[in-house]
């Protein structure tokens, strides 16, 4: 169990360094500051969540200490869903942006997630962390292995309202230990 964990930190932090920051525009392939997304729930819930069938990942979450977010799917990558601020809480720039890139692993309730950070240095950065949707706030899902179990599964956190994420790595610091929960508001 312990080498599944270590080559799965592995292989998510080939993944994070390889993929991280285009060194001459220092932007990042996980995130931009371009105003790109929804900057309302309704303008979120008319143009990406409406008449399409969701996936338990995808909807309007509220981000404690940054705001209402959206989570859609990218259609041009498998697994991988994009994270965009609807509305930030202090830093109103921040409105309509790709704050991150979340990729579902495995099983069907866990994320490997790059996303923006501010430093108090105003310097962008961009963290790497794990995400959980949990059934129950606090308490860890029962694993699904078969085909059937995952379906289960995938049916109960459709009406899942948590879940946590815990950042642990990133491109100036890679001991960090940043949390944050998330909680449904839409559907």
């Amino acid at each position: 169990m312990k080498l599944k964990i270590f080559l799965l930190k592995l292989f998510i932090l080939v993944l994070f360094n390889s993929s991280f920051l285009n060194a001459e525009t220092k932007i990042s392939s996980h995130w931009n500051k371009d105003k790109i997304g929804p900057t309302s729930e309704k303008d979120a819930i008319d143009k990406f969540l409406n008449k399409k069938k969701l996936d338990p990942v995808e909807g309007i979450w509220f981000q404690e200490k940054l705001g209402t977010v959206l989570i859609i799917k990218d259609e041009s990558k498998n697994l991988a869903y994009l994270k965009f601020v609807i509305k930030s809480l202090e830093n109103h720039h921040l409105d309509g942006t790709l704050f991150g890139t979340i990729y579902r692993l495995k099983d069907i309730d866990k994320f490997a997630v790059f996303e923006r950070m501010n430093s108090k240095k105003k310097i962008d950065d961009t963290i790497l962390g794990f995400m959980r949707i949990m059934l129950k706030k606090g308490e860890t899902n029962e694993k699904a292995i078969s085909v059937d179990e995952k379906q289960k599964l995938r049916n109960k956190l459709m009406k899942s309202e948590f879940a946590l994420v815990d950042n642990f790595s990133s491109e100036s610091r890679k001991n960090i230990n940043y949390k944050y929960s998330l909680k449904k508001i839409f559907p």
